[in-house]
């Protein structure tokens, strides 16, 4: 049976070290203390002579044996209080962000038994240390049981293949926990690299959702608000030429009323990844040959001041407006979007790479995610983006755009499961808080709109596409219950079906078991 990632996150904050750990120290927990006898990571193998605990847990002779991603157990003897652990030859566990998850275990304190998850944490010296003990939410372990019930795996992968899909990947949150996460099929046909829970890949519009949280963490701490008009950040003037007396301010970018367009120009900045001069759609044929002719800039800043205040010969920038006034219309605006990340980030002296990292995907662990290739650590692992033009499925050329923050980003289905348990939770996930509760509620509308995300009646929700991507977030807001569905094939219209109906499987059985 297919595994649920095994940092899933179906545990309830029991007892959390984070403290840097030096080999031999001992830790204290209240699950009783533990010291290292020795314990070496070689780049290979891991092997752990003697550990143990004051509960006569023990490690003994175990080795373990890394293998592309994730630690495979050849010998040795586990076991936590009167239990063996178990795990036979070729078991697997995950190494996330410098962590080694291990399965549950059954210690006894007091009389009681107790499930426990264990997460080590990898030391500069090569040894390792604990740094989250758990004990396990009942609703959400019944939850993670139903998911990885043969039913559940049977039904997706039926949906998977009637919706000619290469490959999908899904997660399911409540409160501050990663129920589970899985991937099915393929991330990489020609390569033969399966889809996971851990595979990155392009999200679409959902980049703007989690700009959205930056946005809000930052307007939270202050420095910087909604009504800011960006004149006031950027080193040029943007001015809607229909209506030269209002400022554009940063609400009216999130909000799509700038009055800013997209347009064809927006269309043909995606070029090819080995061809930069070569336009994406007249390559794949979706425009016709000759179309973009265009000498707007690749570069961010550049392209931004073009578009949005400058012009370039022959293109001037009032032509990518339209006609009604700042706050007076809307149009959805993806360089708007790339427009309020570029403010956002001179406000804050950062590059907004940086300020995602730092802020959020660095403190959560989001460890397959990131705008770049030079961002991942495993980036040879990350999905191939399909289409499907005449019905069978083929790989569509590695594209870019300089417009990268609105739709550019690159992430798993677990990591941004866990950017959404940390929302469901109140902006916390197992002890590390990104966002204030105040800062969630402005996030997700509760005074104003929403900051690039969508709310519909109970849910929040934001969904993305682009070529060969088909992705969505959701979260009930009241039960903290959500589900994250990305998809790496479209058809020829750039739709998939499949999203919404895995979408709505998914979030039909959480609903109904998630307990809450």
């Amino acid at each position: 049976m297919p595994q649920k990632h095994p940092d899933n996150g179906h545990y309830r904050k029991g007892c959390c070290l984070r403290y840097p750990m030096a080999l031999g120290a001992a830790i204290a927990c209240a699950l009783g203390q533990t010291a290292w006898a020795d314990a070496r990571f070689d780049g290979e193998y891991l092997r752990i002579d003697q550990v143990a605990t004051l509960n006569s847990g023990h490690f003994n002779d175990v080795v373990l044996r890394w293998d592309r991603d994730r630690f495979r157990f050849e010998q040795g003897d586990f076991s936590a209080g009167a239990t063996d652990i178990g795990a036979a030859p070729g078991a697997s566990f995950a190494l996330t962000n410098g962590t080694l998850i291990l399965p549950e275990v059954v210690v006894e304190l007091g009389g009681t038994t107790h499930e426990v998850a264990a997460n080590l944490k990898l030391q500069a010296d090569g040894g390792f240390g604990i740094d989250y003990l758990a004990t396990p939410s009942a609703s959400a372990e019944t939850l993670a049981q139903r998911l990885d019930s043969a039913a559940v795996q049977s039904d997706l992968e039926d949906l998977r293949q009637a919706f000619n899909v290469v490959g999908l990947s899904a997660a399911v949150v409540t409160p501050g926990e990663v129920v589970w996460s899985q991937g099915f099929g393929s991330a990489d046909l020609a390569r033969n690299i399966p889809m996971t829970a851990n595979t990155p890949m392009r999200i679409g519009s959902v980049s703007k959702a989690v700009l959205g949280v930056a946005l809000a963490k930052g307007f939270a701490e202050g420095g910087i608000a909604p009504q800011t008009t960006i004149n006031s950040v950027l080193p040029y003037a943007v001015t809607n030429p229909n209506a030269p007396a209002t400022e554009i301010t940063l609400r009216h970018l999130i909000d799509h009323s700038s009055g800013l367009s997209d347009g064809l120009i927006y269309e043909c900045s995606y070029t090819l990844v080995d061809e930069p001069q070569t336009p994406f759609y007249e390559a794949t044929g979706q425009i016709p040959a000759g179309t973009c002719r265009h000498p707007f800039s690749a570069d961010t800043s550049l392209f931004l001041e073009q578009f949005t205040a400058t012009g370039v010969s022959g293109y001037p920038a009032a032509a990518n407006f339209n006609r009604f006034a700042p706050g007076e219309g809307s149009e959805y605006s993806n360089v708007g979007a790339a427009l309020a990340a570029e403010v956002f980030a001179l406000s804050q002296g950062q590059a907004i790479n940086d300020i995602m990292r730092e802020r959020l995907f660095d403190p959560l662990g989001m460890v397959n995610t990131g705008y770049a290739a030079t961002d991942f650590s495993r980036f040879e692992q990350a999905s191939q983006h399909y289409w499907t033009p005449g019905g069978q499925a083929e790989a569509l050329p590695a594209y870019t755009y300089p417009t990268f923050a609105d739709g550019g980003l690159r992430s798993s289905a677990y990591d941004l499961a866990r950017l959404l348990a940390a929302l469901a939770g109140g902006g916390e996930l197992q002890g590390t808080r990104i966002l204030t509760e105040p800062g969630v509620a402005m996030l997700f509308g509760d005074a104003e709109a929403p900051i690039y995300w969508q709310a519909d009646g109970d849910f929040i929700l934001m969904s993305g596409g682009d070529p060969g991507v088909a992705t969505f977030v959701v979260l009930h807001r009241e039960r903290g219950i959500g589900v994250v569905v990305l998809i790496n094939t479209v058809d020829a219209e750039g739709e998939q079906d499949a999203l919404v109906a895995v979408v709505n499987y998914l979030l039909g059985i959480a609903l109904e078991d998630g307990g809450q």
